[in-house]
């Protein structure tokens, strides 16, 4: 098990609008953590809790108030689902401002563990009054630094002999073990924000190449003079018809994920409400994390019920290089860890240019939404052709393009939503999903998901069980329904096929998967679980 100890942590800000009672800063802690543990059931926790956990620790400080505010946030973070949100305003619309928070559980379909959920994140303030940072027109700045280590080390840290680094050179990691993350946050106002972020994992070399490595592999590594990863960005926003601009590295989110979505995503959750996902197109990059990200220039044009993004990205990400047999260069994989240890993993650092350029188009009106996707991808090194069943129809290659439609409506308490993708190939892939809201609170969601063996996207990341979104055939559904004032019940399975034969297997390959939770809400400070 690893234990980290933390050495050191800053967090400054200054000139933070509004404090928070301590009563509400643990409440947020403890549902952050809850949040936190149930993505570590389906998700590589380690690829994306530093950004979750800064987005929300980032609403608690800067709540949202209910009787004016987008409830965007609270639906991108899993908090709400659309039908929730859509109820809220027109309870609020239909009564007047809400008084008090505690005024939430006469909206319906809010039940017991909706309004905790989303409560140390809101606040009900007068209707002409936006956020905190909005209402104060005021530069606030925010400096994280983190450093860690493990307290057990595996043998990997251990430099050995000359002899045995010639002999197993991957054998041994380059670096200490050390974790060090800086992140500095700059907000002036309401529309200029500036991110910066550097990182270095363990067992990555910081400054300076150990004295115990082999002189042959020393004169082939570069000289580190710093961090690992940097990231870096400026971002306006809500200017004129201008929605938001951002230069430098970002994230483009358009529908499920199924034609072009990077940065965080939550594909194996369990619960009812994030079936649906809810994006911003176009999004800053506020973490250290690289490999999914773009850099270059990216904007969006807001203009009565029209919204069109458009985005170029050019960089560099990690890939393994190869020769095929007539000696042209070719990409034989697409490392996505991260990791720079090890003599192999650095080989593979910055070594394919890569570039992305599209856009999304959509258009809101008041029950339903539609949108268009179309982007390419340009490789500087091809990817090569695979041999075994489970790669025959991968992309090869140096371009490809992808475009796609999605759409949701809301009918009464019930959402439904699909998105269908296109590669230029001649692969199709879909999947659509319902969600609905009962009038106790109850959530019910159902999705369906379809992504034939010749769909071939370089930057999907739809619900599934494979990377890719492709050769794959699933439905799944989740329950959430109060059984008592302070006890609930969830329910969630999962059905899923390859159709196509897989790495040689004679076998059509079929997995599923059941949980059954009962939550006992005790008392403010505790809860009693049983999965």
């Amino acid at each position: 098990m690893a234990v980290y100890i933390i050495l050191f942590l800053i967090s400054l800000d200054i000139l933070i609008a509004g404090l928070n009672s301590p009563l509400a800063a643990q409440d947020a802690e403890e549902l952050i953590g809850r949040i936190m543990e149930e993505i570590a059931e389906t998700e590589d926790l380690e690829d994306i809790a530093s950004e979750i956990r800064d987005d929300l620790l980032s609403l608690h400080e800067n709540p949202l108030n209910i009787n004016a505010d987008d409830l965007g946030e609270l639906k991108r973070l899993y908090l709400l689902n659309g039908i929730q949100a859509r109820n809220l305003r027109d309870y609020r619309k239909k009564y007047g401002p809400f008084m008090t928070l505690y005024e939430l559980q006469a909206v319906e379909g809010f039940n017991r563990n909706t309004i905790e959920k989303i409560m140390p994140f809101v606040y009900a303030g007068p209707p002409d009054e936006q956020s905190i940072n909005i209402r104060k027109n005021r530069i606030r700045h925010e400096l994280i630094f983190r450093t860690q280590r493990q307290v057990f080390l595996p043998a990997g840290y251990i430099i050995p002999s000359d002899s045995i680094q010639l002999e197993k050179p991957n054998s041994f990691y380059l670096g200490d073990p050390y974790r060090h993350y800086i992140r500095y946050k700059m907000k002036a106002g309401a529309h200029v924000q500036f991110n910066f972020a550097a990182e270095k994992d363990p067992g990555e070399m910081f400054l300076g190449i150990p004295n115990k490595i082999n002189s042959e592999f020393a004169a082939n590594l570069n000289e580190p003079y710093g961090f690992d990863r940097y990231s870096g960005n400026i971002n306006i926003s809500d200017v004129g018809l201008l929605a938001s601009l951002v230069v430098g590295d970002y994230h483009v989110q358009c529908g499920q994920g199924l034609v072009l979505w990077s940065g965080m995503s939550f594909a194996g959750s369990s619960d009812p409400s994030a079936f649906k996902r809810y994006s911003r197109v176009i999004r800053a990059n506020s973490s250290a994390e690289e490999n999914s990200s773009l850099r270059g220039i990216a904007g969006t044009l807001h203009w009565k019920k029209f919204d069109l993004s458009v985005f170029f990205s050019r960089k560099k990400i990690d890939a393994r290089i190869d020769t095929n047999d007539a000696g042209t260069a070719i990409v034989s994989s697409l490392p996505e860890s991260g990791y720079h240890r090890t003599i192999s993993e650095m080989s593979t650092r910055h070594t394919l240019g890569t570039t992305h350029f599209g856009g999304h188009l959509t258009y809101a009106a008041d029950r339903w939404r539609a949108g268009l996707t179309a982007f390419k991808t340009m490789l500087d090194i091809g990817l090569g052709e695979k041999e075994g069943m489970d790669v025959a129809k991968d992309f090869s290659g140096t371009q490809n393009l992808n475009t796609g439609i999605n759409v949701e409506y809301i009918l009464r308490k019930t959402l439904i939503f699909g998105e269908a993708g296109y590669s230029i190939n001649g692969g199709l892939a879909a999947l659509a999903g319902v969600t609905h809201n009962t009038p106790n609170g109850s959530i019910i969601s159902l999705l369906l998901r379809e992504y034939r063996r010749d769909y071939q996207d370089l930057m999907s990341e739809a619900p599934g069980r494979r990377s890719g979104n492709a050769n794959e055939r699933g439905l799944k559904m989740a329950i959430e329904a109060p059984l008592a004032k302070r006890l609930s019940l969830n329910l969630f399975t999962e059905h899923y096929t390859y159709p196509s034969l897989i790495n040689g297997n004679n076998n059509i390959v079929r997995g599923q998967k059941h949980e059954l939770a009962l939550l006992w809400r005790i008392n403010r400070t505790a809860d009693l679980g049983v999965r």
